[in-house]
């Protein structure tokens, strides 16, 4: 199942108006984080596009008041397998008084293994990180026997159903819908009643780009994400790279053992 977070930290209420290019223009009343939006599903593909993202955020407290959040951010993929997310992690004060939504960019590279992330800001310090990914070592057989064992068990303690919803078609393109319906039984985490999560996801398996998720969750929130506009073709390569006034920080991370979905073959 794809699972993508998008969490609302504390009292605030974030209003992000993107614009038609990539560096959209700002208002924020107050600020949170929001995004990491990562429309890329499935096995990498090589279709190019660029995104426009749309992620709404309603967290309701037990008085009655309702937190909200939204965003317009955007997400690029070029015909080489790279990818651009930009995330939202805070707010800076601006010349004018105003706070100004401090925009994070990370872009992913299969080929070099690498990760580069930096902060488009005005206060934020002019330096991308570029992080060295080393090739894991698989797990044994029989660590993935117990990875396989550890999610049966979890997969039964919390039960899972799932759908299909047919196809639909979203900014164009055409999607298939699966819905997923996750309970937590009574006492699980000291609940009284049963607790029952529901997530909808529609994909373009054909382009490889979730369109539209949404998700009700009474231990978080209802949060939505939706692909607003997509343009099928290659994004400037400026888009992968950091301001030319940016100096490079490195750093090699090292990776013990591979991760494992622990989902067994036909599942």
């Amino acid at each position: 199942m794809l699972q993508r977070v998008l969490r609302v930290l504390g009292s605030f209420t974030l209003i992000l108006l993107g614009c038609s290019t990539l560096s959209a223009r700002v208002h924020a009343q107050s600020c949170g984080p929001i995004g990491g939006s990562n429309v890329f599903y499935g096995p990498q593909q090589k279709h190019p596009y660029t995104a426009t993202v749309h992620i709404t955020n309603e967290r309701h407290l037990y008085d009655g008041n309702v937190i909200r959040s939204e965003a317009t951010l955007h997400e690029s993929r070029d015909s080489a397998g790279r990818t651009r997310s930009e995330s939202i992690i805070g707010c800076d004060v601006g010349d004018d008084g105003r706070m100004v939504p401090r925009l994070q960019i990370m872009v992913s590279d299969s080929v070099t293994k690498t990760t580069e992330s930096w902060a488009e800001s005005s206060s934020s310090a002019r330096t991308a990180q570029v992080n060295h990914w080393s090739v894991p070592e698989p797990l044994s057989k029989e660590e993935m026997a117990r990875e396989i064992a550890r999610s049966k068990a979890q997969r039964a303690a919390y039960p899972t159903h799932t759908e299909k919803l047919g196809t639909r078609t979203i900014a164009g393109l055409l999607a298939e819908g699966t819905r997923t319906t996750r309970t937590t039984p009574p006492g699980t985490i000291g609940n009284v009643l049963a607790i029952t999560a529901v997530e909808e996801v529609w994909v373009s398996r054909e382009y490889g780009v979730m369109l539209l998720r949404t998700s009700d969750n009474p231990l978080n929130s209802h949060q939505s994400f939706e692909v607003t506009d997509i343009i099928l073709a290659e994004p400037d390569a400026s888009l992968f790279s950091p301001p030319a006034n940016y100096s490079i920080s490195d750093t090699e991370l090292k990776v013990v053992r591979q991760a494992a979905s622990a989902q067994p073959a036909g599942q």
